[in-house]
Order: structure tokens, then C-alpha cells, then sequence
């Protein structure tokens, strides 16, 4: 007796979900894979955009936890509430809300667990104070990282033992953002940075090997970033 595709035990099929970049097409093409798919999770990119609903969100998070390679948050001032749990790539436009004289926001990223999340891109308010503090012994094992915040708060950024490309897209330009300890960071090959460097810093880096773009005029590709946000293609080695 011949065997179809659809007569595969359920095993089967949720490890061609897993293999495929996109598994949509194969979930919806009969009942038994849409099934499987519904109770196992298919989706391997989540977005959320300014106003959807964000339960809506959540609940598509929590049922396709076991697939999701990356998430877009675009549009709330606190994505990290939002974020039940951490995928191999964030990618963060958070939305500023007005400042007081006394205060700015600070965006805080402590995930109560070690993060497998290995691209992180997070795009803050660049022309109004707040502050991105990040938990970096939670990601550990991150690849790439791109800020863009007027503030960024690198101490423990020493523990990024597997990045490879760093952009700093610092609005408060004018200050030394402390990044002496980025030499130590054993597999960095390019760091982008607009803020000013300590001279002997910068030269520790060079020595290195280590490829610094130092421009004060260095400015987010918004074009790129927006691609991402916009069209969602998102490409997760």
C-alpha cells in the first residue's frame, strides 16, 4: 500500500514545520496538517505594529512559541513587557513618550533568564532623553547588536562573548560613551560608532584587527531598519 504525505505520523510533520523558513502554505494545504500546525505552532516571524491588539499578539506568541525565530515590535513605549519570552531576533522601534525636566524614560532589557536571542535591534529615541539599559549577561549569545538611543548604558557589555558586528547610534554624541571594555570581546570584528572615543581605546581596537567606523556623523540606515519593520523580511541565519 502506497502512503501519502498526508498519511505521515505527526513526528514527521512537525519536523518539516521546523525545516521550513515559512510553513504556512504547507499548514494550510489540508485540515490534518492545519491541525497539527494550530497545536504545534507554524509561525516563524511575529509582528506587531501600532495598534493591534496586543492580547492578540501575546496569544499568537504563546501558541507559536515553539517556531518563532524573530519578532518586530514597531509602535509601544514598552516592548519588553511584551515579550514573553526572547527569540534568536528582536527587533524594537519603541515609541518615546513625552519627558518630564526631572526624569527621562530608561528602557530596561532583563530578561529573567539567559537569552539564545543572536540579533538584537533596538531603535529608541534618539533627540529626546532616555536611556536603554540592557542585562547583557542575559545574552550571551548574541551575534549582532545595533542601539539607537540617546543614551546607552554598556557596562557588563563584556559579556558578549560571541558578538561580531556592534553599531552605536548615540544621540548624545558629544559625551564618551564608556567602550573600553569592547576590546576584550574575544569574536568582534566591526563596531559602528558615532560618539566620541577614548584615543587610546580606539587604538587598542585597531590593533586588534577590529574594524572601526568612527564618524560623528554616523546616523541609522532607517531605510534598512524600516524594511524589516515594514515588510517583514527578516533573514535569521
Amino acid at each position: 500500500m502506497t502512503l501519502g504525505i498526508t498519511d505521515l505520523p505527526e513526528d514527521i510533520i512537525t519536523m518539516i514545520i521546523d525545516n521550513l523558513e515559512d510553513a504556512t502554505t504547507f499548514v494550510c494545504s489540508c485540515r490534518k496538517f492545519y491541525c497539527i500546525g494550530k497545536g504545534y505552532g507554524y509561525l516563524k516571524h511575529l509582528y506587531y505594529r501600532s495598534g493591534d491588539s496586543l492580547k492578540g499578539f501575546k496569544d499568537k506568541f504563546y501558541m507559536h512559541q515553539r517556531c518563532v525565530k524573530s519578532i518586530v515590535i514597531d509602535g509601544l513605549h514598552d516592548p519588553q513587557h511584551w515579550l514573553p519570552f526572547y527569540p534568536k531576533g528582536i527587533f524594537l522601534n519603541i515609541i518615546s513618550v513625552p519627558f518630564d525636566i526631572y526624569s527621562k524614560p530608561v528602557y530596561t532589557f532583563d530578561p529573567d533568564e539567559e537569552t539564545y536571542t543572536e540579533i538584537l535591534y533596538i531603535i529608541a529615541s534618539k533627540f529626546s532623553p532616555c536611556l536603554v539599559k540592557i542585562n547583557w549577561k542575559k545574552f550571551k549569545k548574541l551575534r549582532r547588536l545595533h542601539i539607537c538611543a540617546h543614551d546607552i548604558d554598556l557596562e557588563g557589555i563584556e559579556y558578549l562573548e560571541n558578538v561580531y558586528e556592534i553599531s552605536i547610534d548615540c544621540g548624545n554624541n558629544s559625551s564618551y560613551l564608556n567602550i573600553d571594555m569592547v576590546k576584550y570581546l574575544p569574536k568582534l570584528k566591526y563596531i559602528n560608532i558615532n560618539s566620541e572615543i577614548n584615543e587610546k581605546t580606539y587604538h587598542d581596537l585597531i590593533d586588534q584587527g577590529i574594524i572601526v567606523n568612527h564618524d560623528t556623523n554616523y546616523n541609522t540606515n532607517y531605510n534598512d531598519l524600516y524594511m524589516y519593520l515594514i515588510t517583514g523580511k527578516i533573514s535569521i541565519e
